[in-house]
């Protein structure tokens, strides 16, 4: 492959990986407006539930109050839109399931006649492995007197047997995995959705003809090293945007703060850093059970207010995302048609199926090719010095 043809393919794909990150900002500010894990979470209990012989609507109201109105679960930011949990846990769901059927959590309004018939035949109401799960508490207050130094197995011990007598529990982990597993399969699906839809907006909104692009790139021999001379920082900037971990395990990242904060204790950080060692916890309500489990509930007005502020900006953080990346497009326009004018409707579908594939897709391909390019290079070098070293000789 010609040095110049190599150029035009490696600008072109630094082109549309600009043009990627930018659909990719906006994915992720429309996953954290319309909550797309929440809604999957809610398709997967639903699903859940199917299986375990609810009728479908029904399953689909239980499946919401259970993540949109049990206040024990609730996970979300509270200044945008209200609460919802993103993620739960099988022993969460078994002890909800419970207080629904006990009337403990009826924000949502009360289960209906068919539900409430659903919860009795699989479990959910109080039975001796309920009772004695809601005393385990005190159990293991004697199993620590009794046994201090196997305190901990003996306290697995027990809880183990009061699962297995446990037939909600039991129905509950048959399902729970595979249940999960098609919930996250759903929000990837619904991403890519997004991508999609964003990538058509796009394309007609910038007038993005592919075929046009690629032939202005082969022509322009200037502004195809322009294009070259930017893939390094590129393809750097792409890594840590793909990359980027800051609003993951929210739960984790605030007790951390809350360790750094000057106003707690130092008994409390230790505490903290020693329930932290144990578990890394994402949710809300993840990051509450750890502070009760750590004996330290009286940190928890505190933790929900600074999980609040990491949550808005997050959000605040994906609008910036979206506004950098929209910036950053300032040096694709001149590229790009004139919004609106006519335009080559095979190379728009063309650049709208390639922007499809996803800003991972382009940063990869962007990152081989460029690793390529020093190879290709010293090949072109050699060609053209072999007939020149030719010309020198005499005859």
């Amino acid at each position: 492959m010609a040095l110049d043809t190599f150029d035009t393919v490696l600008s072109f794909a630094a082109v549309m990986l600009v043009l990627s990150m930018f659909i990719t900002a906006c994915v992720q500010l429309a996953s954290a407006f319309f909550r797309l894990r929440s809604g999957s979470l809610v398709w997967g209990l639903q699903q859940m539930f199917v299986q375990l012989e609810l009728e479908r609507t029904q399953a689909a109201q239980l499946a919401r109050q259970v993540v949109n109105n049990v206040p024990v679960l609730k996970s979300g930011s509270r200044w945008l839109f209200s609460e919802r949990a993103e993620a739960i846990k099988p022993a969460e769901l078994t002890k909800i399931l419970r207080g629904i059927a006990d009337g403990r959590f009826a924000e949502g309004g009360l289960p209906t006649t068919a539900v409430q018939a659903w919860l009795e035949k699989v479990g959910a109401r109080p039975g001796v492995a309920a009772e004695l799960a809601e005393k385990l508490p005190l159990i293991e207050q004697e199993l620590k007197k009794l046994f201090p130094d196997q305190f901990v197995a003996a306290r697995e011990a027990v809880a183990r047997a009061v699962d297995d007598a446990d037939a909600l529990a039991a129905r509950i982990d048959d399902w729970f995995d595979s249940a999960m597993s098609r919930a996250a399969d759903r929000f990837t699906l619904m991403a890519r959705y997004w991508t999609v839809a964003i990538s058509g907006v796009l394309v007609l909104l910038m007038n993005v003809d592919a075929l046009e692009l690629y032939r202005t790139l082969n022509k322009d021999a200037a502004l195809r090293a322009k294009w070259v001379a930017q893939v390094e920082p590129l393809v750097a900037n792409a890594e840590k945007m793909l990359g980027d971990t800051h609003c993951a395990r929210l739960a984790t990242q605030v007790l951390k703060g809350r360790v750094d904060a000057a106003d707690t204790p130092a008994d409390v950080d230790k505490a903290i850093n020693d329930a932290l060692a144990r578990s890394s916890p994402d949710s809300r309500d993840e990051g509450r059970q750890l502070l009760r489990e750590a004996k330290l509930e009286a940190q928890i007005p505190a933790f929900d207010t600074a999980y609040d502020a990491k949550a808005k900006a997050c959000f605040g953080d994906a609008l910036a995302s979206v506004k950098k990346q929209a910036d950053d497009m300032k040096v694709v326009q001149p590229l790009l048609g004139v919004p609106g004018a006519p335009a080559n409707p095979f190379g728009l579908l063309l650049a709208w199926v390639l922007l499809s594939l996803g800003a991972p897709f382009w940063f990869n391909a962007l990152k081989n090719l460029s690793s390529l390019r020093p190879l290709i290079a010293t090949k072109a070098n050699q060609a053209t010095a072999k007939p020149a070293a030719g010309a020198n000789v005499s005859p």
